[in-house]
């Protein structure tokens, strides 16, 4: 059965809560509070597979032309199927969509699957150094210069 992206509805709250579980990002204790009261700018995709929430992925899209995504998580059962992927996609077309010119996001050095997967979809380090991860929805020209730059060093 196929993987179905859409935005978190109320009733996704329990799933998506088990989902940061498996990730062993905490307890996902946050995430029925903000669907019952959602905060402006700020949204929660999610992919389900026969029923199931196994990924989601929260964007802070408040003002462009800067967005931020603090979560992307899938759960552990249903890891290399390409929801964080399909995910990640729907909030960065919901960023181009809105205007956004950047959208970042952080990730743990130690998170090599997902680093993987952030280069793979065009997000570039900010700083060879760092662990914050940008891109540019709308292509401008300060992303493809990072990306230049990038290839040059390598």
């Amino acid at each position: 059965m196929c993987i179905i992206v859409r935005e978190i509805k109320p009733e996704d709250a329990e799933g998506a809560a088990e989902v940061i579980k498996t990730a062993r990002m905490g307890d996902g204790g946050w995430i029925r509070p903000w669907v019952e009261n959602p905060k402006e700018g700020e949204q929660i995709f999610v992919a389900e597979k026969e029923g199931k929430i196994i990924s989601f992925v929260y964007a802070i899209l408040k003002q462009p032309p800067y967005g931020f995504i603090p979560t992307v998580a899938t759960h552990s059962d249903y890891r290399r199927l390409g929801a964080a992927a399909k995910t990640l996609g729907a909030a960065l077309a919901k960023a181009k969509e809105a205007g956004f010119a950047i959208v970042g996001l952080f990730t743990g050095r130690d998170n090599i699957a997902g680093q993987g997967l952030y280069k793979k979809l065009g997000f570039v380090p900010a700083h060879p150094l760092a662990m914050v991860y940008l891109i540019n929805p709308l292509s401008i020209p300060l992303i493809n210069e990072l990306k230049a730059k990038r290839k040059t060093k390598k």
